[in-house]
């Protein structure tokens, strides 16, 4: 909707008041009524940060699954191979020393049945 077809809705004094002082009291009323400018600022644009600059890609012009096969799988290998000696035996051992603990609380769990020989 033109800003000019807001003349019809305004109050009787706009009708007085010269054009230009029309138009800018328009203006001021559409940028207001924005839907930008009525619901605060986009999570984006939050705060103001000064003295950094930040370059992006269009994603139009990125390539989502560029050397996938060729480069991707080939490097989680080696990076997989590479940490699996460093991340592993601590995980294995833990994992032993706690199947043994709970090994060891079930069989401390259990009733000795020397105790309970002469009950009726």
């Amino acid at each position: 909707m033109h800003w000019r077809k807001l003349r019809h809705i305004s109050p009787g004094s706009l009708k007085e008041r010269s054009d230009r002082r029309f138009d800018a009291i328009a203006a001021e009323f559409l940028r207001k009524s924005a839907p930008d400018s009525r619901m605060g600022r986009h999570f984006g644009d939050l705060a103001r940060v000064r003295h950094i600059i930040t370059y992006s890609l269009s994603p139009f012009e990125q390539r989502a699954f560029a050397n996938y096969f060729s480069k991707g799988i080939p490097n989680v290998w080696r990076r997989f191979t590479s940490s699996v000696f460093r991340v592993a035996p601590p995980m294995v051992a833990m994992y032993l020393t706690y199947t043994w603990g709970n090994q060891v609380h079930e069989q401390g769990k259990r009733k000795d049945p020397k105790q309970f020989e002469n009950d009726e």
